[in-house]
């Protein structure tokens, strides 16, 4: 018998990539719903938001609290790199933000068409793309979400590549083990269990 601390590396950005990755395997699966896009683009947003965070809690004067935008800025600096929101992979998270912050903090709309026509007609109507923001559309596209993956996968191989993270596809692995070197010296016989999840941020090959 032993005695053991048990403790786990937790890190906010691996069970949010990890739900987000559950969402695209029924998207591929043809089993998501048009209406269940918009839980994928929120978890999108909290997915590149969390792993920003991850990627930069240890650089002089972060503040998670930042906005995102200048927070992947912050990035860049640290790295000696500009920011070009115009192209990918960074358009991908100013048009995720964008919609994000719209469903977040949209105000009402109304969407309004005239026309002449019978009143089961005029019924008809009320699902027509008309009366939808432009914006909102893109939150029941199904094509999109399945054009999603991999700009999001370029996305953080391009943020975790400015560190020296591997690239690679989305994946969940968590491993045990026991690690001697992290022993307390003034507790030799207490060993740390350590359960440590990679969740992994990958890109798969071209």
């Amino acid at each position: 018998m032993g005695k053991y601390t048990v403790y786990r590396e937790f890190t906010a950005h691996g069970p949010a990539v990890q739900a987000l990755g559950l969402i695209y395997k029924r998207l591929e699966g043809g089993s998501l719903q048009s209406e269940e896009v918009m839980p994928l683009i929120v978890f999108t947003a909290f997915s590149i938001e969390a792993y920003v965070n991850h990627l930069g809690y240890a650089l002089p004067g972060w503040k998670e609290r930042n906005p995102w935008k200048q927070k992947i800025e912050r990035l860049h600096d640290a790295t000696g790199r500009s920011c070009d929101w115009g192209m990918a992979p960074l358009d991908f998270a100013v048009e995720v933000f964008s919609i994000r912050d719209k469903l977040a903090h949209g105000k009402p709309e109304r969407m309004e068409v005239t026309f002449t026509a019978s009143a089961e007609e005029a019924e008809e109507y009320l699902n027509h793309p008309d009366l939808t923001p432009g914006w909102f559309r893109t939150c029941l596209n199904l094509d999109w979400a399945k054009s999603s993956r991999e700009r999001f996968l370029r996305l953080a191989a391009h943020l975790g590549g400015m560190f020296g993270h591997v690239q690679a596809h989305i994946s969940h692995a968590s491993g045990t083990k026991f690690d001697a070197s992290k022993s307390d010296p003034d507790f030799p016989n207490l060993q740390l269990l350590e359960i440590n999840p990679g969740y992994v941020l990958h890109l798969p090959p071209d």
